[in-house]
């Protein structure tokens, strides 16, 4: 039996974070050096099933396949959790989302299991108590995983000199259908654009990080010089029905497409023209990086990770509207210059793909066991 890193997550929703977590955990187990299996803690979220479908198994805090919800914020969590470890003894504790961070640590304490924290986003924990659990919990974690330099820094100004490896991120080629299936034109017409129009594409959860009253008001800022301008966003979340008002208050309605929350996502990138990531703050957004794999010339937040391992293959601009509009007009204005911009995006994406993501994670994972197998 192949060791188990047992993964813990917060929730399972349609998310960027998520469908991560869902393909190194598959490629894990197709691999077979290592199991894998995943505790969501408060059993939400629709990609739960897909996972399960692809072998992996996932447990809810009761340690059966997930079923029920349980409040993430509760104590009775971390011992429900710390019953699972006893149950499975994973030879590694991977977590992810700070509610998974906080219990899946806690849980951990005495049972001499390795916990490493795979840390995707830049937001720092604002209640008190769990600041201070977090650097508590920090001398007692193996190991930091930080996505991007950008959350390394946050996690040293966070919580001081911890060991950190620096990951980097992935997207998952697996994910993007077969060449024109569906084509162009199908797409355009999800989008309810012409072929005429000019789609900017942007992708998210409808929250208050996304910045997407930003964007809205830079579409505004551009339609007058470019009529044809015509916003689509996919994703859905709390803030849906304050942006469709904001879009009315705007003027703009009639040239934005609020698509909902789409699983199809990687399909929709081949009927946006440019791509624009308005982030005020948060994770790497690897939704970005799913856009320049599908070739698009990108306009990225200077506020998200992404844009530090960016350099000459997109546009970035601070998480303002003028500065979003200013971004989207050298795109307009300088087609040649955005046509090769899409060129380096698709070399800067495919060069961070899943398969040499999970080579070096599995090397990770031999290093931090090595110990244990010497009888150290």
């Amino acid at each position: 039996m192949p060791p188990l890193v047992l993964f813990t997550v917060g929730a399972l929703p349609s998310g960027g974070t998520e469908h991560m977590l869902a393909g190194l955990a598959r490629r894990l187990r197709e691999r077979g050096r290592f199991a894998a299996a995943i505790v969501n803690l408060s059993g939400e979220g629709a990609l739960g099933q897909s996972i399960r479908a692809t072998g992996v198994p996932v447990f809810d805090p009761l340690g059966r396949p997930s079923s029920g919800r349980l409040a993430t914020h509760r104590l009775d969590t971390t011992w429900r959790l710390r019953t699972i470890l006893r149950r499975l003894r994973p030879a590694i504790l991977q977590t992810t989302h700070a509610s998974a961070d906080h219990h899946g640590r806690l849980a951990a304490l005495g049972l001499g299991i390795p916990v490493l924290v795979w840390e995707q986003n830049t937001k720092r924990e604002t209640k008190a108590f769990r600041r201070l659990s977090r650097r508590r919990l920090a001398r007692r974690t193996t190991l930091f995983l930080a996505q991007s330099p950008a959350v390394e820094r946050a996690i040293r100004d966070e919580v001081g000199d911890v060991p950190i490896r620096l990951v980097g991120t992935f997207i998952d080629p697996a994910r993007f259908p077969p060449a024109n299936d569906p084509s162009r034109e199908a797409v355009r017409s999800i989008l309810g654009a012409e072929e005429s129009d000019i789609v900017v594409g942007a992708a998210g959860r409808l929250v208050e990080q996304k910045n997407f009253p930003a964007l809205l008001e830079s579409i505004a800022i551009l339609l007058p010089a470019y009529p044809r301008l015509r916003l689509a966003i996919a994703g859905s979340g709390p803030l849906d029905a304050a942006l469709r008002a904001e879009a009315t208050r705007l003027g703009i309605e009639g040239r934005v497409s609020f698509l909902g929350h789409r699983t199809d996502l990687p399909a929709l990138y081949r009927g946006f023209d440019i791509f624009c990531l308005s982030s005020s703050f948060g994770g790497y957004e690897n939704v970005a990086l799913e856009a320049m794999y599908a070739g698009l010339p990108c306009v990225l937040s200077t506020a998200a990770p992404v844009s530090d391992d960016v350099r000459d293959e997109a546009v970035k601009a601070e998480p303002t509207a003028a500065a979003l509009a200013a971004g989207i007009r050298t795109l307009l204005e300088e087609p040649e210059r955005a046509r090769d911009l899409g060129t380096r995006a698709r070399a800067f994406a495919e060069a961070r793909t899943l398969e040499p993501y999970v080579e070096r994670m599995e090397s990770i994972y031999t290093e931090v066991l090595a110990p244990k197998a010497a009888g150290g």
